[in-house]
């Protein structure tokens, strides 16, 4: 593994030694998908996250499910025009951010607010 970005580890606090200890991206994301299955996709900035993942997907020969996506900052630029939309934001507006403090840019911190975010559609409907 070559070294650690100091601009990534400074964002998402993880060291290369403590990358050292878990699985490859290949595992990860080989049980990902198995995990995940045909089951719906929610992410914040899809767009973004779908082309990375789809990026390493196709970089290790990991077939995509098919998966439907949404996608929360679309929903909210269209249902709150001129409200700012960061994840940040949007926990902040549900005062989620009450609940989850946020230390680093982390995937498992940003995939619970999301999740938190997602929920506040759902109760909606």
């Amino acid at each position: 593994m070559g070294s650690i970005n100091p601009y990534a580890f400074k964002a998402h606090g993880l060291s290369e030694e403590f990358l050292s200890y878990h699985q490859s991206i290949e595992i990860v994301l080989t049980n990902f998908m198995r995990w995940v299955g045909h089951s719906p996709l929610v992410a914040h900035n899809s767009r973004f996250d779908m082309r990375m993942l789809c990026q390493e997907l196709r970089r290790w020969d990991i077939p995509m499910n098919g998966n439907k996506v949404f996608c929360t900052l679309r929903y909210y630029r269209a249902k709150y025009p001129g409200m700012a939309y960061s994840l940040d934001d949007l926990a902040s507006h549900f005062r989620i951010d009450q609940i989850i403090e946020r230390r680093t840019h982390g995937a498992l911190v940003d995939a619970e607010i999301c999740a938190r975010v997602y929920q506040k559609f759902l109760d909606a409907l």
